[in-house]
């Protein structure tokens, strides 16, 4: 059982499947990498532009504070010592439900407190605080995270130097911070689930309490010393590089990849960072991503896909017919005449290698049909003489005794051989003893009837088949074709001589012999003839001898 050969057609639209959806695939992927790096960059600039903006809020509210202390050392009860007044001073400042201070005090020039709040001489010296050195130095601050002394919480401390009329520093006003509401401040702007916007000072600790806080003191990315004292771990440190500004992709101080920005103030110590969880910023794009799969595929099998495969199909259509003709020709090429025809009419003839295949094609079989006439003849006719071999002569007998047996009528066959061949071809070589049989062949051309068929049956011996012959006729036949071979010379190659031919006859009639087959009647024809020319050969040739019994 023959081998089942896949069709090229099904080939070509699986390879055209293949890199379609190959380049497809390439096209999607350059074109995702590319919204996402632009979706990303979108991103970045969003939580740089609220970075900046929250960075210019804080300075800003950071400025008032450090304002509002300015003005409370500058009054007159501080500069003048007047505790009652300072007390009622700090009593009222502290009474508006608009102040961002936990609270107010005011210390003397060694560092001892003397009003705190609504108390006088709380006996606390803070002598030992950076923001202590830098009053005494002229130098208003907003302070890193502290442990308060007046009331033992992580506080932040904005100070101010007191300045008396003859320009000596005589003590400073200090206000704490109420953290609390940095955090109302940094919880203003709405950045998505994981959103975390906070602060840090130059140690790298969180000043603002963040959403995940709990998180990351349970699983100890974090020291938790206090309600506000969460420090961040050195590797989260070195990715914000805390004193630059700019924006990344970097792992949180959760572990989490996140996308951030970050900032230090202009004017003070302190960072601003704002992040969101990678995880949630690239879960929408993904969502739209595999939305647009699924667009793209849908498209891909209802459109793309049938167009793909119907121009398939009618591009291998024109190979697919002059394959099958192609088929055909080969099928039919065992057919004398038959010539492989140009598809000049199918769809696809426009297609230059179609038309140059079926002209080749063509030009191939009219080749092989000339190749198949010339092996023909040569099976069928003697290439010297053309005359008719003898196998071809002995068919062709037998189809004539066939017909006169119809007829109820003679047949008759001569054969001849010539005389001395040899010592022609030993005087005059073999080129001229070749022109001696053209010569034979030439004369029973033009002596013998169309119906009469002449053979070359080896060597120099010839035979002649006279249908409807009887032995009159055929004695008359062989008599003047000896005549006219004797009396005519052989002219070949600037020689001329004369030949003559011994021929023998045989006749025979059909009738009474319906039971004999041609080929039988046939060999006794040439068997019969040829012992009739053996005969005029020991007669000494040059004669006409009739077979008979």
């Amino acid at each position: 059982m023959p081998e089942k050969k896949e069709k090229f057609s099904n080939i070509l639209i699986r390879y055209q499947l293949f890199f379609c959806l190959l380049a497809a695939a390439l096209a999607v992927a350059v074109a995702t990498v590319a919204t996402y790096r632009q979706y990303k960059s979108a991103y970045m600039n969003i939580l740089a532009e609220i970075r900046d903006q929250q960075t210019k809020l804080m300075e800003e509210w950071f400025n008032e504070r450090v304002e509002e202390i300015a003005q409370l050392s500058q009054s007159v009860a501080v500069k003048e010592n007047n505790f009652e007044q300072v007390k009622n001073l700090f009593a009222e400042r502290l009474s508006h439900t608009s102040t961002c201070f936990e609270d107010l005090a005011f210390a003397d020039r060694k560092g001892n407190v003397l009003v705190a709040g609504a108390l006088e001489q709380p006996e606390v010296n803070i002598a030992d605080r950076e923001y202590y050195n830098l009053a005494l130095e002229g130098e208003s601050n907003v302070s890193e995270i502290l442990i308060s002394k007046l009331n033992g919480k992580f506080t932040l401390v904005v100070s101010s130097p007191v300045v008396s009329e003859e320009g000596e520093i005589s003590g400073l006003v200090i206000g704490t911070v109420n953290i609390e509401k940095l955090e109302q401040m940094l919880s203003f702007w709405n950045i998505g689930q994981t959103g975390s916007l906070y602060l840090l000072d130059r140690n790298g600790i969180m000043i603002t309490d963040p959403y995940t806080t709990l998180w990351p003191v349970a699983h100890g990315t974090v020291d938790k010393t206090g309600k506000y004292r969460f420090q961040l771990d050195s590797g989260a440190i070195r990715e914000l590089k805390l004193g630059e500004s700019g924006y990344g992709d970097y792992d949180s101080f959760q572990g989490n990849r996140v996308l951030g920005a970050y900032r230090q103030m202009d004017n003070f110590a302190w960072s601003i960072a704002v992040e969101v969880d990678k995880a949630e910023v690239v879960q929408p794009f993904r969502q739209k991503l595999l939305l647009s799969l699924l667009v793209i595929a849908g498209i891909f099998a209802l459109m793309l896909y049938p167009l793909l495969k119907f121009y398939s199909r009618k591009l291998m259509l024109p190979f697919e017919q002059t394959t099958a003709q192609i088929a055909q020709y080969a099928e039919n090429a065992e057919q004398e005449g038959v010539v492989y025809q140009k598809a000049e009419g199918s769809p696809g003839y426009q297609y230059q290698e179609i038309a140059v295949l079926n002209r080749a094609l063509q030009k191939l079989s009219e080749k092989m049909n000339e190749l198949n006439n010339m092996m023909r003849v040569q099976a069928l006719y003697d290439p010297l003489t053309g005359l008719a071999n003898r196998r071809h002569f002995f068919a062709r007998g037998q189809e004539i005794i066939e017909l006169v047996r119809r007829k109820g009528s003679y047949c008759s066959l001569i054969y001849f051989d010539i005389d001395g061949f040899k010592k022609i071809n030993d005087r005059y070589g073999n080129n001229i003893g070749d022109q001696v049989l053209i010569y034979i062949a030439e004369v029973l051309g033009r002596i013998a009837r169309i119906s009469d068929v002449a053979g070359r049956l080896g060597g120099e011996e010839f035979a002649v088949i006279l249908p409807e012959t009887d032995e009159k006729g055929a004695m008359q036949f062989a008599s003047r074709f000896k005549k006219y071979v004797e009396e005519i010379p052989v002219e070949a190659e600037y020689q001329s001589f004369y030949i003559t031919i011994s021929i023998g006859v045989a006749t025979v009639k059909p009738d009474g012999k319906e039971r004999e087959s041609s080929t039988k009647m046939m060999e006794e024809l040439i068997n019969q003839s040829e012992k009739a020319m053996l005969k005029a050969k020991e007669k000494g040739g040059n004669r006409v001898e009739l077979f008979s019994v």
